[in-house]
């Protein structure tokens, strides 16, 4: 049997045609216009997205730091824009995004992490 999964893109902010004009958090990536299926054996690994607000105020145990990401915008390859998402909307449905937030175990930090975006492209390097 082939095991395949329905997911969404994320691309780096490298991976736009502004990468050296707007400024993006060093670890941000952007939910793509493109869904498809993938083969099971494409996956590289696990990973977690969250919002910024999130990102700030707490961290997945489960998770590396260089495996946490920012994601706060959806990029339309077709004509170049950006467009800011809801929380819900980092491709999961609410409910599934719920259910997988609960999940997880998460360090609370003690008061909210300050985050920087930067237009260096040394700083965002391509995944």
């Amino acid at each position: 049997a082939v095991v395949s999964t329905q997911s969404g893109h994320y691309g780096r902010a490298s991976d736009t045609k502004f990468y050296n004009t707007k400024a993006f958090y060093p670890n941000e990536v952007l939910l793509s216009s493109i869904a498809d299926m993938n083969h099971i054996n494409s996956v590289e690994g696990r990973c977690e997205i969250m919002s910024a607000k999130d990102y700030t105020t707490r961290h997945p145990l489960s998770f590396l730091e260089k495996d946490v990401y920012i994601c706060d915008n959806k990029y339309d390859e077709s004509t170049h824009k950006f467009s800011k998402l809801t929380e819900s909307k980092l491709y999961l449905t609410p409910q599934e995004t719920l259910a997988n937030f609960e999940k997880n175990e998460w360090y609370e930090y003690p008061s909210p992490r300050r985050l920087f975006k930067t237009t260096k492209p040394q700083f965002l390097k391509p995944v």
